[in-house]
């Protein structure tokens, strides 16, 4: 090998260790400068959340009920549904506000979408995706529930 590129490659090696180097120091030095102080207690009530992410608290998420139940007095620790008296006694004591009975809650299912349980509003045509659909007047199904289905619409079916 022609001592010439060997140098030239150990050059190369040692400068981009060297702006590696220069970044990750400045990198750290940033993350230092700019932490942002978390309350652990938010984390503690996150940790003692079911975790379902199901937002029937009404919030975005378990860390959003999380933050909202610490930082805010009027929010009650028995939001979580999903935990039911087990997590809303753990929250309550986490947060030191009082308890209340945990509301049983029930899913109900006000259409599914499913060949012949929708009924139409008018007769769609155009592309065949349920969400560009959706976009012309709300779709073509009556079902006011019913969250669009991304992808082309199979043959026979009713979204």
């Amino acid at each position: 090998m022609d001592p010439a590129l060997v140098k030239l490659a150990l050059g190369g090696i040692a400068l981009l260790g060297c702006i590696g180097l220069f970044f990750g120091i400045g990198l750290a030095l940033a993350a230092h400068r700019f932490a942002v102080e978390a309350n652990p207690l938010i984390e503690e009530v996150l940790e003692s959340l079911a975790g379902a992410q199901c937002g029937g608290c009404g919030y975005p998420g378990c860390e959003g009920y999380a933050i909202a139940v610490v930082t805010n007095p009027e929010v009650p620790p028995n939001l979580c549904y999903p935990g039911k008296e087990k997590v809303a006694e753990r929250v309550a004591q986490l947060t030191g506000k009082k308890m209340t009975a945990v509301e049983d809650m029930i899913a109900l299912v006000r259409c599914s979408r499913k060949e012949g349980r929708v009924s139409h509003k008018h007769e769609y045509i155009g592309f065949a995706s349920c969400t560009a659909a959706n976009l012309g007047f709300g779709g073509p199904s009556s079902c006011n529930y019913a969250a669009p289905v991304s992808g082309p619409v199979p043959s026979g079916s009713s979204s």
